[in-house]
């Protein structure tokens, strides 16, 4: 008696086994990417330039988009997209605004749009690490690595939409891209300085074809 009851805890045992091997086969399966865009009013892409080699200029782009594709059990998979029209480009001042849109600068009506596209994340258990891809600005391909300053877990709104936020940054020289207009200064040095400081800090809600339908937000918060 005592030998068939053992038998049987064993043909049970390996029967739960069995069908859990089955049930986590066929979540792993069953999951796919989540894909992310850009809530553009709670993020910011901004840079900052030297001026006659003492101080700042900042400004940001204003009409940018951005998606991303996410799989917490694959964040190799990871895939990034930006796209910026260059002409949204805004530094508080009218006339310089139109100076860099000039053919001196970004030469916006040649070139109308800036994009990055991610080829490789190194993502740390805490959030940050490195994105690796490829930015395209003033008709220019080059490689560039962004720092990954943070990148928050999934939590889901007051309105029932699930979001991500991020920041990274990275410094570009802005020679590599073909924009050479320069002035000299008398007492030595240039009148703007060649590398551009980014930041990105952003806020994503998951595209409601990879998640739960979300919910319009009332108002801007």
């Amino acid at each position: 008696m005592t030998r068939n009851r053992s038998a049987g805890s064993i043909v049970t045992t390996s029967l739960l086994g069995a069908l859990l091997w089955l049930f986590t086969l066929s979540v792993s399966e069953t999951a796919q990417a989540t894909t992310y865009r850009l809530d553009p009013a709670h993020s910011t892409l901004s840079f900052k330039v030297r001026h006659l080699m003492m101080s700042w200029v900042r400004g940001n782009f204003s009409d940018l988009g951005a998606t991303f594709e996410y799989e917490e059990a694959k964040p190799e998979n990871f895939n990034l997209s930006v796209t910026l029209d260059a002409s949204s480009i805004d530094t508080g001042n009218k006339k310089r605004d139109q100076h860099l849109r000039d053919t001196d600068f970004l030469d916006v009506k040649e070139f109308p749009l800036i994009t990055f596209t991610s080829n490789e994340i190194r993502l740390r258990s805490d959030g940050t690490g490195k994105i690796i891809g490829e930015l395209t600005l003033h008709g220019v391909t080059k490689g560039v690595t962004l720092t990954l300053e943070d990148f928050t877990p999934e939590i889901t709104d007051p309105w029932g939409n699930q979001r991500r936020g991020a920041s990274a940054s990275f410094t570009i020289n802005r020679r590599d891209y073909g924009i050479l207009f320069n002035k000299a200064m008398e007492t030595g040095g240039m009148v703007v300085g060649d590398e551009v400081v980014i930041q990105i800090d952003a806020e994503f809600i998951a595209d409601a074809s990879s998640s739960p339908e979300p919910s319009p937000e009332p108002n801007a918060e």
